[in-house]
């Protein structure tokens, strides 16, 4: 049994047209599972390897084959792959072949499947085709029979009263393979109906009668639960914030015992974060002055920056003998530009 791809997927994504012209009928091509392909986890690629390219005696057509050992054609289609993948995995067998080259240099190559994979896959593939196509059969019956109704009610309604609002259900059975029933349905009406449903009122009122006593019950029925799950999603959310306002505060409480240590250690200034400064036991200018010290007769431990990236200094809360003794700097005074001198007229 075999299954025949018309066109391979990703085509042009991959290197065929190094090797379109010269593929024939009958080539093999290896198929390679990916299951860490980030689109699809039933992904499978087909790949020309050189050696099969040697034994067709095209590997000279082939441009640029010198550095490759074998060259990616596509993937199998999407919903081929998604049947064959467990088949693959378990260990099935699969041959692939080249069916047809491309067409007219557009991008399409038929392959041909064949093995144990596609003996299982092929049935079922026959079988939901086949309930397409009497699914597809009973839609066209039905649509057929609505516009057939639908005339004979539009010269009913035009001849006689009475016949605005007639409106007719259809319906057509049809079973699948496994011989489950299914329906297609539909509507036949005159004008008047038609006309109706299009602005939708009796169409709304009609679905909110039947809509309302199911929703009133499922919402007593789950209300609480979706309240608790709520609930629970929130408490969580509540926690993860919390851990992480005491993983920042830990952080900074550390970072703040440092500098602390570094200054100790080393006693010039360390610079600091904004967000450390409330955890550091040093205090701004306007708190030594809240103080009644001098900021001046203070010495200074920490340099950092405002949130306006003004410098900020934070000092020590005790008096710095050493600054007191050389008193307040004063600036230098700016020597005189000759520009700024007075015109003497």
């Amino acid at each position: 049994m075999a299954e025949l791809i018309e066109s391979v997927a990703g085509l042009q994504f991959y290197q065929l047209p190094l090797v379109a012209e010269s593929l024939q009928q009958g080539i093999r091509l290896r198929w390679q599972r990916d299951p860490d392909n980030w689109s699809d986890r039933n992904a499978t690629s087909l790949w020309l390897d050189r050696a099969e390219a040697v034994a067709w005696e095209i590997l000279e057509l082939i441009p640029a084959n010198e550095p490759c050992e074998t060259w990616q054609i596509g993937h199998i289609p999407r919903g081929l792959a998604a049947d064959l993948a467990p088949l693959l995995d378990e260990g099935h067998g699969m041959d692939v072949f080249v069916h047809g080259g491309t067409k007219d240099g557009a991008w399409s190559l038929a392959v041909r499947l064949e093995g144990a994979a596609i003996d299982v896959v092929a049935p079922v593939r026959a079988a939901r085709a086949a309930d397409a196509q009497a699914e597809a059969a009973a839609v066209r019956a039905v649509e057929k029979l609505r516009n057939e109704i639908n005339e004979g009610l539009d010269r009913v309604s035009r001849r006689f009263l009475g016949w605005d609002g007639v409106l007719v259900e259809l319906e057509k059975s049809w079973t699948d393979h496994r011989g489950r029933p299914h329906r297609a349905t539909d509507t036949a009406w005159t004008p008047r109906a038609r006309q109706d449903w299009w602005t939708g009122e009796q169409v709304r009122r009609a679905d909110e009668a039947m809509r309302a006593p199911r929703r009133a019950a499922a919402t007593a029925a789950f209300q609480p639960i979706i309240d608790a799950e709520i609930a629970r999603k929130e408490e969580a959310r509540e926690r993860r914030r919390q851990r992480a306002a005491e993983r920042r505060e830990a952080g900074r409480r550390a970072e703040a015992a440092r500098l602390v240590a570094r200054f100790n250690e080393t006693g010039r200034p360390v610079a600091f974060s904004r967000g450390v400064e409330p955890y550091l036991p040093w205090l701004r200018r306007n708190d030594i002055e809240a103080r009644g010290m001098n900021p001046e007769h203070c010495r200074i431990v920490a340099e950092g920056t405002t949130a306006y990236n003004t410098p900020l200094y934070l000092y020590l809360p005790e008096v710095d003998q050493e600054r007191v003794a050389a008193g307040p700097k004063r600036k230098a005074p700016r020597a005189a530009d000759p520009d700024d001198m007075p015109i003497p007229w």
